[in-house]
């Protein structure tokens, strides 16, 4: 665990399932380990009725500067691995992690490595807009939109003309076909603010973006309707 250990950062989210929540936490220690732990609690009365570990990975020689948590709905979970943890890190990259509910199996897989951003990556969000999730990711003075398509392995997106940027595949653990092909675009380049960005967030249930910055603005983003590819600052 880490007990006595300065804690970078942390993040959550939670499933409700039948008359229970199930917690799910993440928080990154100094040495560079990410630590995840998942709590079973009954809505009802708050009491605590299991608490599991995932394993611990690392990331030396890089440390974990920003963290967002995803548990997929039951509609879009990819043959069990029903939880994204997205890790922005000082190598300049955010990484994708893979989990299952902890008592399915207590594993974290890393996936891919999205590269692009110049510095540090301060601030993470992600949000499901219908059957895709969206991750912004915010480093020096600029805000990477990446689109997370989970459709299945035999369809195609015909008019998706954004970059393909990474891709991982997720298997069946008994019979090792494929189930689903995860595909992720980079879907737009935001640099309006003139200094390090600190803080980004979705909007609850419409595809626009809030950003903030050490340059004392606040930013509301949404996508060109016309455009593909381009986001506009509606309101700053």
């Amino acid at each position: 665990n880490a007990a006595g250990r300065p804690v970078n950062c942390c993040a959550g989210a939670v499933y409700s399932k039948e008359k229970n929540d199930i917690i799910v936490t993440i928080y990154a220690i100094s040495d560079g380990s990410l630590v995840a732990e998942q709590n079973i609690v009954d809505r009802i009365s708050f009491e605590e009725i299991e608490k599991q570990s995932y394993e611990k990975i690392k990331f030396q020689p890089a440390f974990i500067v920003s963290a967002a948590v995803y548990i997929m709905s039951s509609g879009i979970f990819l043959f069990g691995y029903n939880i994204l943890f997205i890790l922005g890190t000082t190598s300049n990259n955010v990484e994708v992690i893979c989990a299952k509910f902890a008592f399915i199996s207590p594993q974290l897989r890393k996936t891919v490595t999205l590269q692009g951003h110049t510095d540090w990556i301060c601030s993470i969000d992600i949000r499901a807009y219908g059957n895709d999730i969206w991750v912004a990711s915010g480093g020096q003075e600029s805000i990477r939109i990446w689109r997370f398509d989970l459709l299945q392995c035999d369809e195609v997106r015909a008019n998706n003309d954004a970059q393909l940027k990474a891709q991982f595949m997720l298997f069946n653990e008994e019979t090792k076909e494929v189930t689903n092909t995860v595909h992720i675009t980079l879907q737009g380049i935001l640099n309006a603010h003139e200094d390090w960005i600190y803080s980004v967030e979705w909007h609850s249930n419409k595809l626009q973006l809030l950003s903030a910055s050490n340059d004392k603005t606040v930013i509301i983003w949404e996508p060109s309707e016309t455009a593909s590819g381009l986001w506009f600052d509606a309101v700053c």
